[in-house]
């Protein structure tokens, strides 16, 4: 009995960790092939108000990782990282420099996260630039307009 109420509640985890990212790949009207693996990674590089890349050497960017089983951020500025994963909570990954734990908690808010950097580090996300890698048929369109638009 203690064995099956371990691999429900293992299940009940996994499908929770599930659920952000089928609600993100199903509003885009992707289609992953069943049962198979999908990812999609997103650059995005910042620039100062002037107008030059922000950080100068130490570039400046923010990786938002989804995929299939979790979904997460990692965002560098200058000698700073913060590396939060989110499977059925968010965790820190590595370390996290800004203390963003708090503010990553929803999919569907990351752009709350994204403006919440833009202003605290006076950059602006280049999002009309974004660098998209993705598993996904015919996905980097739809994926670069969610960029521009939600982000």
């Amino acid at each position: 009995m203690l064995k099956s109420t371990h691999v429900n509640f293992a299940h009940n985890m996994s499908s929770a960790a599930n659920d952000a990212s089928a609600m993100w790949v199903a509003a885009l009207r992707l289609r992953p092939r069943a049962h198979k693996h999908w990812m999609v990674a997103i650059v995005l590089d910042a620039v100062e108000p002037r107008g030059s890349l922000a950080g100068g050497e130490a570039n400046t960017q923010l990786h938002i990782e989804i995929d299939s089983s979790e979904w997460g951020i990692w965002f560098c500025h200058g000698k700073g990282l913060s590396s939060i994963r989110v499977m059925s909570v968010p965790f820190v990954h590595e370390r996290d420099d800004f203390e963003l734990l708090p503010h990553v908690t929803e999919l569907r808010k990351l752009g709350v996260v994204v403006r919440l950097l833009e202003r605290r580090f006076r950059i602006w996300f280049r999002r009309p630039h974004a660098a998209i890698h993705t598993n996904l048929a015919d996905a980097q369109q739809k994926i670069l307009l969610w960029v521009v638009s939600a982000l």
